[in-house]
């Protein structure tokens, strides 16, 4: 049973998923648009992409991941009604390694048109800056979205990977010449805490330190990594785990989780699994948490997106409660 969120008097799915893979060998058009009747019929409707998923390819996969939503959105404009796009850009080159920042007017008005072009649609409904520039003026950042959400480019405006602070003070310039800040921040948050940072990402939610901002700001809170890469599937199934995993999960603390989730879904029962614990903890925070997943085959989208668990309060304090805290890697700026 799907469970739904309201982000900005959107109705919006409790999951959503990533399509970042559409356009690439590994989900040709048909595979990708199965997946998305499917997920549709979950009762799923946000999906999210990127200006700069499938740039790894080199030119060739340039925008893959839109364009190839834009085919089936002119195939089927039934799957376009049924779906709010949210994508993000403002990302720097996956070529340049010094990671020059492209947060400012110019790079934020480029890669809207640009994904406009690619979708094929006269409108974004949820649109995120993919990265932050923290040495750039944050009001020259609102005003670009401003105009591009004057235009009809855009419905509403959000962020991925940026802190609380720089999300409140964009709030505050909002506030002041009467608009509304970011409706959303999409950032790697997961029921086994991430201990460091991911090398697709700049930063996770701290909940300790931020938490209060996404209350206070009225901002949803958008997980990836939501299942924390399968860790705890594995963990608890003894499989190997690759060293790029343990970096980011592996720790007493989180192997106390997996066992903890575990526990809590052999007293569901009805073959519930530690990642459907891990979802419905996620939902349980007191914020406005919509969780995008990942997935390797149609049954795990089938249980993701099955929101019927409600964990009781002693649950969640029992799977909350960590003897020894994680030890996490500092994050930058």
């Amino acid at each position: 049973m799907m469970r739904y969120a309201s982000i900005r008097g959107m109705e919006v799915s409790r999951v959503g998923i990533g399509v970042a893979g559409f356009g690439s060998p590994h989900q040709p058009p048909k595979e990708a648009m199965g997946i998305l009747e499917e997920f549709i019929g979950l009762g799923g409707n946000l999906i999210d992409t990127a200006n700069v998923y499938g740039n790894w390819a080199g030119k060739e996969g340039r925008g893959s991941s839109e364009k190839a939503l834009g085919a089936i959105f002119r195939d089927r404009p039934s799957i376009r009604d049924a779906l709010l796009v949210c994508t993000k850009g403002a990302h720097f080159e996956l070529g340049d390694k010094s990671r020059t920042p492209r947060v400012n007017e110019g790079c934020i008005k480029y890669d809207i048109d640009d994904s406009l072009k690619n979708l094929g649609v006269d409108s974004i409904d949820l649109y995120l800056l993919h990265r932050d520039n923290p040495t750039y003026p944050v009001w020259l950042i609102m005003d670009a979205l401003f105009e591009a959400q004057d235009a009809g480019k855009v419905r509403h405006i959000g962020a991925s990977n940026w802190s609380a602070a720089r999300m409140a003070e964009a709030g505050g310039y909002a506030r002041s010449v009467g608009r509304e800040g970011f409706a959303a921040n999409q950032i790697m948050f997961s029921y086994a805490h991430p201990l460091a940072v991911d090398s697709h990402a700049s930063r996770y939610f701290m909940e300790d330190e931020e938490g209060g901002v996404y209350v206070s700001e009225g901002i949803a809170l958008l997980t990836y990594t939501s299942h924390a890469r399968g860790y705890m599937a594995k963990v608890l199934g003894g499989s190997p785990i690759s060293e790029h995993m343990r970096r980011l999960f592996d720790c007493e603390a989180n192997r106390g989780r997996a066992a903890r989730a575990a526990e809590v879904a052999g007293e569901v029962g009805g073959g519930c699994t530690a990642e459907r614990v891990g979802l419905a903890y996620l939902h349980a925070l007191p914020y406005n948490v919509v969780t995008v997943v990942g997935f390797s085959s149609l049954g795990q989208m089938r249980e993701s997106c099955d929101c019927g668990l409600e964990l009781t309060p002693e649950q969640v304090m029992y799977l909350r409660g960590d003897d020894v805290p994680p030890v996490r890697e500092p994050i930058p700026w």
